[in-house]
Order: structure tokens, then sequence, then C-alpha cells
């Protein structure tokens, strides 16, 4: 496995506080909305728009598939 460096770490901390804070806004908003799966959903989501942006190579419908969602 290839050495992640504080750039990786860095993303992926952004990645996962911008769902946490979505998630807690949709839990006042709509609390029945929010679920394990759906919270998942966006992380997966969000990921891929970031690495879409790092890497014009990104293949999102590999990530996808290999998130498990393809």
């Amino acid at each position: 496995m290839a050495t992640m460096t504080r750039q990786h770490f860095a993303v992926i901390a952004d990645v996962l506080k911008e769902r946490l804070e979505t998630a807690q806004n949709a839990d006042t908003e709509y609390p029945e909305a929010i679920t394990a799966e759906s919270v998942l959903e966006g992380v997966i989501e969000q990921f891929a728009v970031v690495l879409r942006g790092t890497n014009p190579n990104f293949n999102e419908s590999k990530f996808l598939q290999a998130c498990g969602r393809g």
C-alpha cells in the first residue's frame, strides 16, 4: 500500500466533516430521513466528487463498484 500524506488525510477529514454536518442538519429538519445507509451513500458520493477533482484519470465507475455500488 502506498504511503499516505497529510494532504490525503486532510481530504478524508474534509469529506467526513462535510457529511457529518449534512447528517446533523438533516437530523434536525427530517429525522426520519437519516439512516446509516443514507449517510454512507453521502460519504461515497462526496468522495467521488472530491477524487474526480484531484485526478483527471479517476474512474468514478470503478470507484463506485469498489464501494459496492456498481
